[in-house]
This record gives structure tokens, C-alpha cells and sequence, in this order.
């Protein structure tokens, strides 16, 4: 995986990594793996709410 601030960021909001499709996706001449991450309706529900953004 590549995009590491945006799985941490998934996973500060409850979302958990449930697998990987390797090689999934061209990216020129690149192939890709592809992390599928879940979140169930119950940790949702039972989440704490993030504190609002501060505007800039």
C-alpha cells in the first residue's frame, strides 16, 4: 500500500483492513495492490464523534 496518511486516516475513523486484491489496478505501467477496509454498521453507530475541523 502507498497511501499511508489515508489508511491511517480510515483507521482513526474505525475502519479496519479486511484484505488485499494484489495487483489489482494498472497505474501505467505499474500494477497496483488495491486495500478493501470495512467499517460494521454497529461500530459506526457506537463510534465517538470527531471533534469539528477548526476553519483556517
Amino acid at each position: 500500500m502507498f497511501n499511508t496518511p489515508a489508511i491511517r486516516t480510515y483507521q482513526a475513523l474505525g475502519f479496519t483492513m479486511e484484505g488485499v486484491r494484489r495487483s489489482s489496478t494498472r497505474a501505467g505501467d505499474e500494477r497496483w495492490d488495491t486495500g478493501m477496509m470495512g467499517l460494521l454498521r454497529s461500530e459506526w453507530q457506537g463510534a465517538t464523534p470527531l471533534p469539528a475541523a477548526t476553519p483556517r
